[in-house]
């Protein structure tokens, strides 16, 4: 029925042991389509892609660093940022990904969380990091980078005013062993630049998390 989606991916990883290397990737494409030429000229639209990489090394002391990067893209097509006859200022069509016809998402959330990167709702983003492990635990550092929407809308049904809303995390991690147990810290400083699509409506953000886990005796 055209009042239901459907999504179709292809994922592919490719390891090299010896070499310590991971590469993996994955597209996926809404099944709607205005007719076979639309399939054929544009097999690209209502598309999301994600492309990602690890390479890990062994230092001195038993160390092991891994050295990761991903990057993902599902922002509509360029030629669907107006709305079907091209005219500017209309409720872009197609809608992003997981909405379908003006509907709230079908099929691809768990009781209302997305199931999937929040970057793939119509927008992109990367991540680079650096994990370290030895004896004792883990050590990582990330930075991300997230566009929710840009050119669509800053309320449902009515075209944003051509910004972004990005977002901006650096995560610190910090997992260690002692004595049976295991020590957790987590610290997240984020950026939000134009929140809720509303130019200069600039946030910041603080998370702080810590956990335990285990019997000390």
């Amino acid at each position: 029925p055209r009042d239901e989606n459907q999504m179709a991916s292809v994922f592919l990883r490719w390891a090299f042991p010896p070499a310590g290397l991971e590469v993996y990737g994955e597209f996926l494409r809404e099944d709607f389509g205005r007719d076979v030429r639309h399939a054929f000229e544009e097999p690209d639209d209502l598309s999301g892609r994600m492309f990602g990489l690890q390479k890990t090394l062994e230092l001195s002391g038993a160390r092991i660093i891994a050295i990761r990067g991903e990057v993902v893209n599902s922002e509509l097509h360029h030629s669907e940022r107006m709305d079907r006859y091209g005219r500017p200022g209309s409720v872009p069509r197609p809608y992003p990904r997981y909405v379908h016809l003006g509907k709230v998402p079908q099929g691809h959330t768990q009781l209302g969380q997305i199931l999937g990167s929040p970057a793939a709702y119509g927008g992109s983003g990367w991540t680079l990091g650096v994990d370290t492990y030895d004896q004792g635990g883990r050590w990582t550092i990330d930075l991300s980078r997230t566009e929710i929407t840009d050119w669509l809308w800053s309320h449902f049904g009515t075209v944003g005013p051509g910004i972004a809303d990005v977002i901006y995390a650096l995560n610190l991690e910090a997992v260690r062993f002692a004595r049976g147990m295991e020590w957790a810290a987590r610290v997240t400083p984020s950026l939000n630049l134009n929140r809720n699509v509303e130019e200069g409506n600039d946030v910041f953000n603080l998370s702080v998390s810590f956990g335990v886990r285990g019997i000390p005796w």
